[in-house]
C-alpha cells in the first residue's frame, strides 16, 4: 500500500506492472520514471524487439498502468516452450563484489534472462539461489543475502567449448538490455535471416532456403548439448521445427533466445545484424535500366519488375527484365558492382521498336553489315537473322566491295568478287579439303554459302571417302584386367589415411580410370560387374565405417571417446538409421567401458 496505493500489485521478477503507481508514490524530487524503471530495471528490453510493434507498444503500456494480468500471454511466456528459471540466480564473483562495493548483495537482472546460464562478466556458471522465480507468496519481496544465495562450489561438467558459447549467448543477452532497439516488423528478422543465408549458399534463387543444410551447419555447430541446454533442440525430419519455422514468413513470436541462436550462427555480433537492413535481393533494388540502345529511354531507370529463376548448370540466379518498348533481356547473377546492372547476358526479345531501327538502318543505301550491327549494338548474325525474319534480302556490302557514295550498287560485281576470292582460296590450297578451306576464311565461305549456294555447291571439291578400320576388343581379356585393377582400388580405398570416402562405383572407376566403360559397357564385363556390386557400400554401410574411423582417431589422440565426439568427427548428418546408433554405443562402451556416454537411438 505504500509503493502503490493498491493491494493489488504482484511481486514479478520480470515483467511487473503498476509502474506509474510507483513513481508517484516517490519524493517530488526523484530523478526516477516509468519509462527509466522498465528499461533498465525490467526484462521489457529483452523480449521487446521480437514482438511486433503494436504489441510491444501495448506491453510498454500496460507494464506502466494497472493492467499487468495478462502481459506473460502477450508476450508469449505462458505459451512457449521455453521455461523461465525456478529458481533467481547469482553468481558468485558478482556477489563478493557487490559486498566489497555496498555493502550487500542485490539480484542482477541479467543472471535472471531466460537462457543466460553463465555470468557475462565473470564467465561463470550461475548458481540457483533459495528464492524462487514465481513464489508461493506473490505479493512478497525478498532481498539477495549470504543466507539465500549460498557458495557451494562445484565442478563444471560442461565442456570449454558449451561454457564458451553459453558466454556468447549471456553477453548477447546483456546487449539486448542495455540497448533501446527501434520497433521492427517481425519479417524484418526473417528477411535478414534469408539474406545471411544466401552469402553462404544456403538460398536458392528463388529465395527458398536449403533447410537440410542448414539444420545440419545449425547443429555442427552449436552442438546438441547446447541446445539441450537452452530449450531449442529439434529434429530435422520434422516440418514444424523452429528452425525452419524462423526462416520462413512470421507468423507467430518466437522467443529471443532463439532469435540469439540464429543471429549468433549468422554474424559475429549484435551490433552487426541490428546494425544493418538486409533484403536478399540479387539484383539490386528497383528500377532498373533499360538497355534498348534505340529507344528513347536508353539507360534510364524505366523496370519496375523482374523475374528470378534459377541456372541449370550453376544453380545461381537468373533475373530476367522486360521494359515497355518490348525490349527483353535476362544475365545471371548475383550483381557484384554497379556496373553489373548495365550487363546483357542474353536477349531474349528485341522488340518492335528495336525491329523499326532495324528496318531503316536495311533501307540505307550501302547496307554494310559490320556498320548497322554496331548501331545496334548486337552480333552481325542477329542483323541477318531478324532481316529474314522481317522478310528481307539485302546484299550485304563488305568494307573491300564499298561503292562510292551516290551511286547504285553493282550487285553482280559484288557476287563476281566474292566468287574470285574462293577460287583464288581453292588454287592456293589445291590439296585441301572443304572442312580446312572453311577454316582459312570461314566468313567468305559462309557469305557465299548464304547468297551464292548453287555455285559453291557445283565448285567445292569432292569428299573422299572414310575408311573405318574394324578393331574389335577382347572383353574377356579386359574383364580379367580390370577386376586384378578394381581390386588394387578398393585397397587404396580402405587403407587411405586421409578421412573415408565411400566405395561407388564411379569412385572405383575414377581410380581405376574406366569411368566410361563402367558406364557404358559394364554389360560385357561380367566379372568386374560382379565384384563391383559386392564391394560397394550402401550409406548405411558407409556411415558404420565411418564412426569406426573417428572413434579409432578420437582414442588415437588420447581424447575420451563420446557419442557426439564420435558424430561430429564422422560428420553424421540427422537422420541415421538404428544401427548406425547401435555401432556408435557399441563403440563407445568398447573405448569407454566404465562410462557409456550415449543411449541406444540416441542420434536424432
Amino acid at each position: 500500500m505504500d509503493l502503490y496505493g493498491v493491494s493489488t500489485p504482484s511481486a514479478v521478477v520480470d515483467l511487473p506492472s503498476h509502474i506509474d503507481r510507483l513513481v508517484k508514490s516517490l519524493p517530488v524530487h526523484s530523478k526516477y520514471t516509468s519509462e527509466g524503471f522498465i528499461y533498465g530495471h525490467t526484462l521489457y528490453p529483452f523480449y521487446a524487439p521480437f514482438l511486433p510493434p503494436d504489441r510491444s507498444r501495448l506491453v510498454f503500456e500496460r507494464m506502466k498502468g494497472d493492467l499487468g494480468g495478462t502481459l506473460h500471454c502477450m508476450t508469449g511466456i505462458m505459451a512457449s516452450a521455453f521455461p523461465v528459471p525456478r529458481y533467481l540466480r547469482f553468481c558468485p564473483e558478482c556477489n563478493k563484489s557487490d559486498y566489497h562495493a555496498y555493502g550487500e548483495l542485490y539480484w542482477h537482472r541479467v543472471h535472471q534472462t531466460p537462457g543466460v546460464l553463465v555470468c557475462p562478466e565473470h564467465r561463470e556458471l550461475l548458481k540457483n539461489s533459495t528464492v524462487m522465480y514465481r513464489g508461493l507468496n506473490k505479493h512478497e519481496y525478498v532481498p539477495a543475502d549470504s543466507e539465500n544465495c549460498p557458495f557451494e562450489p562445484s565442478d563444471s561438467l560442461l565442456s570449454v567449448e558449451v561454457l564458451d558459447r553459453l558466454y556468447k549467448i549471456s553477453v548477447d543477452c546483456k546487449w539486448l538490455l542495455e540497448n533501446r532497439l527501434r520497433k521492427r516488423k517481425l519479417n524484418w528478422f526473417k528477411d535478414n535471416y534469408i539474406a545471411y543465408l544466401a552469402s553462404e549458399d544456403l538460398v536458392s534463387a528463388k529465395g527458398f532456403v536449403d533447410q537440410e543444410l542448414l539444420s545440419g551447419q545449425f547443429i555442427a555447430f552449436f552442438g546438441e548439448e547446447l541446445l539441450h541446454l537452452l530449450h531449442s533442440e529439434f529434429d530435422s525430419r520434422t516440418e514444424s521445427t523452429w528452425i525452419k519455422s524462423i526462416v520462413r514468413k512470421h507468423r507467430k513470436a518466437f522467443h529471443p533466445i532463439r532469435h540469439l541462436l540464429m543471429i549468433r550462427f549468422l554474424t559475429e555480433s549484435m551490433e552487426m545484424f541490428f546494425g544493418n537492413d538486409l533484403t536478399y535481393r540479387p539484383f539490386g533494388e528497383p528500377p532498373w535500366p533499360c538497355l534498348n540502345s534505340t529507344s528513347s529511354h536508353y539507360l534510364e531507370p524505366v523496370i519496375g519488375n523482374i523475374e528470378i529463376t534459377t541456372c541449370s548448370k550453376t544453380s545461381k540466379p537468373v533475373g530476367t527484365f522486360q521494359c515497355s518498348c518490348g525490349f527483353v533481356y535476362s544475365r545471371r547473377g548475383p550483381d557484384k558492382t554497379e556496373k553489373d546492372r548495365l550487363r546483357i547476358g542474353r536477349i531474349k526479345s528485341f522488340g518492335p521498336i528495336w525491329e523499326s531501327a532495324l528496318i531503316s538502318c536495311l533501307q540505307e543505301k550501302v547496307p554494310v553489315l559490320r556498320a548497322i550491327a554496331r548501331k545496334m549494338k548486337c552480333d552481325t548474325k542477329t542483323v541477318i537473322k531478324y532481316a529474314d525474319k522481317l522478310g528481307l534480302n539485302p546484299i550485304w556490302v563488305t568494307k573491300e566491295c564499298r561503292q562510292p557514295k551516290n551511286r547504285p550498287i553493282d550487285h553482280s560485281k559484288v557476287i563476281n568478287e566474292y566468287r574470285r576470292k574462293w577460287e583464288d582460296l581453292m588454287s592456293s590450297y589445291p590439296y585441301l579439303q572443304v572442312t580446312n578451306l572453311r577454316k582459312i576464311r570461314p566468313g567468305l565461305y559462309m557469305w557465299l554459302y548464304r547468297h551464292d549456294r548453287e555455285w559453291l555447291k557445283g565448285i567445292l571439291p569432292n569428299r573422299e571417302k572414310m575408311h573405318c578400320e574394324n578393331r574389335r576388343v577382347d572383353w574377356v581379356a579386359r574383364d580379367m584386367s580390370l577386376v586384378a585393377q578394381v581390386k588394387l582400388a578398393l585397397e587404396i580405398i580402405l587403407h587411405s589415411e586421409e578421412k573415408p570416402v565411400r566405395i561407388t562405383v564411379a569412385r572405383v572407376g575414377k581410380i581405376v580410370g574406366a569411368n566410361a566403360l563402367f558406364e557404358k559397357h559394364l554389360e560385357k564385363l561380367p566379372e568386374t560387374k560382379s565384384y563391383l556390386l559386392s564391394i560397394i557400400e550402401t550409406r548405411e554401410s558407409f556411415q558404420c565405417r565411418r564412426v569406426r574411423w573417428a572413434a579409432r582417431c578420437l582414442s588415437e589422440k588420447g581424447e575420451e571417446v563420446k557419442g557426439w565426439k564420435i558424430i561430429r568427427l564422422a560428420g553424421i548428418r540427422p537422420g541415421a538409421s538404428k544401427k548406425v546408433g547401435e555401432e556408435i554405443e557399441l563403440l563407445v562402451s568398447m573405448y569407454c567401458p566404465v562410462h557409456p556416454c550415449m543411449k541406444a537411438g540416441g542420434i536424432k
